[in-house]
């Protein structure tokens, strides 16, 4: 029982030391935790803002591996509550259902007039029920019929959103 334990952490062991172990591991201190993405179309270019954060690229891809770049660390964004696709960024729809980086709990909503800013999205959907998650809209793709996300439109006073039902 000795012997196959003892070999078990010898295994581990080399496999750490390789980097063949599928776990990834990050300082806690170089984590930059994204709590809203905001993205948007500028020039035809995708543009993801995560308040400390930002990306630029020709497509969803190239825009996220600029954000991970730009960062002063590590970009998480499993920490991410929303994501807002502002004007023309809605068509991302697809690349946003299909990325693994954004956490399937995160609610997706669309900005069509505007594109606020991340800390502002971050403070008022964290006050508010953002409506549809990821994973709800991952599901309702599965089924026949049209979709539309809750609109989160600026006012002089800040946010608003509307869930389907009032627009």
């Amino acid at each position: 029982m000795i012997k196959r334990l003892l070999l078990l952490l010898a295994a581990a062991a080399v496999l750490r030391v390789t980097g063949l172990l599928p776990f990834e591991s990050s300082d806690v201190a170089q984590l930059v935790p994204v709590q809203a993405l905001v993205v948007s179309m500028e020039n035809g270019k995708v543009v993801m803002d995560g308040g400390e954060c930002l990306g630029i690229g020709e497509d969803w891809d190239s825009a996220w591996q600029d954000l991970r770049q730009s960062a002063d660390g590590h970009v998480f964004l499993g920490t991410a509550d929303h994501v807002v696709l502002c004007g023309d960024a809605v068509s991302l729809l697809p690349q946003l259902v299909g990325s693994e980086a954004v956490r399937p709990a995160a609610s997706v909503c669309a900005c069509p007039d505007s594109t606020p800013d991340a800390d502002d999205v971050a403070a008022f959907l964290s006050a508010h029920d953002g409506g549809v998650t990821l994973q709800q809209i991952r599901a309702l793709q599965l089924r026949p019929g049209k979709m539309q996300l809750p609109q989160l439109v600026e006012t002089q006073g800040g946010l608003r959103l509307y869930a389907q039902s009032h627009r």
